[in-house]
C-alpha cells in the first residue's frame, strides 16, 4: 500500500508539473502575442511604413495560428491563411535584404533605377531549392523590371514550342507580373496579379523559320512581389494547340498531383 501510494504521488506531481509547464507557456505565448499586437496598433501610419505594418500582421497571424494549433483549436483553411501569412512577411524581408544575387545566366533591366530588386529566394518555393523573386522596393514605382535570357533561335526555326512555368505574387493589387516570350518582334504573355499561390502557365508558339532570336523574361510592373520557379523551355507537339491558356490552379501543399495537368 505505501508503495502504491508513493507511486500515485509521483504521478500526480509529475502530472502537476506538466499543467504548469503548459501555464507557463500559454501565458509566454500571449504576452508575445500582446507585444506584438501593441507593435501593429503603434506602427506608424502612411505608405511609407506599410511594409512595416504588414509584416507585424503577417507574424501576429503566424502567432495567433501556432497558438491554436498547440490548443488543438485549428480551424478549416488555417493551412492556407498560415501559408500566405508567410509569404506575405518573406515578402517584406526580401525589400531589406541587400545581398540578393541574380540566378546564373540571367540578365535584369529596370527602365528607373532603385526602384526593384531581384534575386534567388530559397524560402518560396514551388519545386528545387530556389524560385527567382522581383520585388519593388516602392510603393509606386514609375517603371518596370525584366529579368531575361535571349539566345539564337536557329536551333528551334519552324517547330512547336511550350515556354511553361509557375508564378506566386503577394501585394500586388496594382502591379502585375508576367511570363514572356519573344521572338524577334511578337511578345506573347501570361499575367498574374493580387495576391495569389503558386499558378502554374504556359505558351505555346511556332517560331517563324525566319527567326533570328528568342528571349525569355520575368517581368513586374508597378508594387508587389513576383515569385517564378519550374521554367521549362521546350519543343511540343505538333497536336498542341497554340494559344495563351489560363492558369493551372496548384495548392503549394498537393503540387505533385497530376489530376489536374495544364490546360491546354
Amino acid at each position: 500500500m505505501a508503495e502504491t501510494a508513493r507511486v500515485e504521488a509521483l504521478q500526480q506531481r509529475a502530472k502537476a508539473q506538466r499543467e504548469r509547464s503548459n501555464a507557463e507557456r500559454r501565458l509566454r505565448e500571449l504576452q508575445n502575442l500582446s507585444r506584438g499586437l501593441l507593435n501593429v496598433y503603434t506602427a506608424p501610419s502612411g505608405d511609407n511604413n506599410a511594409d512595416q505594418r504588414k509584416a507585424l500582421l503577417a507574424q501576429n497571424v503566424l502567432r495567433i495560428g501556432n497558438i491554436l494549433h498547440d490548443e488543438g483549436l485549428t480551424t478549416p483553411g488555417w493551412n492556407t491563411v498560415r501559408d500566405q501569412a508567410a509569404v506575405d512577411s518573406r515578402a517584406v524581408e526580401l525589400a531589406r535584404e541587400t545581398g540578393a544575387t541574380m540566378p546564373a545566366d540571367w540578365q535584369s533591366s529596370e527602365t528607373v533605377p532603385g526602384e526593384y530588386r531581384v534575386g534567388s529566394d530559397r524560402c518560396v518555393v514551388y519545386s528545387g531549392k530556389a524560385s527567382l523573386f522581383i520585388r519593388s522596393l516602392k510603393h509606386d514605382p514609375q517603371g518596370m523590371m525584366d529579368v531575361y535570357q535571349e539566345f539564337l533561335a536557329a536551333r528551334y526555326l519552324g517547330k512547336r514550342i511550350r515556354f511553361s512555368g509557375a508564378l506566386r505574387s503577394a501585394g500586388m493589387a496594382d502591379g502585375v507580373g508576367q511570363l514572356c516570350v519573344s521572338v524577334d518582334q511578337l511578345t506573347r504573355m501570361v499575367t498574374t496579379r493580387g495576391s495569389s499561390g503558386w499558378n502554374h502557365y504556359q505558351i505555346v508558339f511556332d517560331v517563324p523559320p525566319d527567326a533570328r532570336a528568342i528571349q525569355l523574361r520575368i517581368r513586374v510592373n508597378g508594387a508587389g512581389t513576383l515569385w517564378a520557379d519550374a521554367l521549362r523551355f521546350e519543343e511540343a507537339s505538333a497536336a498542341l494547340p497554340l494559344g495563351l491558356p489560363g492558369p493551372v490552379n496548384v495548392d503549394f501543399k498537393q503540387r505533385t498531383s497530376k489530376s489536374k495537368g495544364e490546360h491546354q
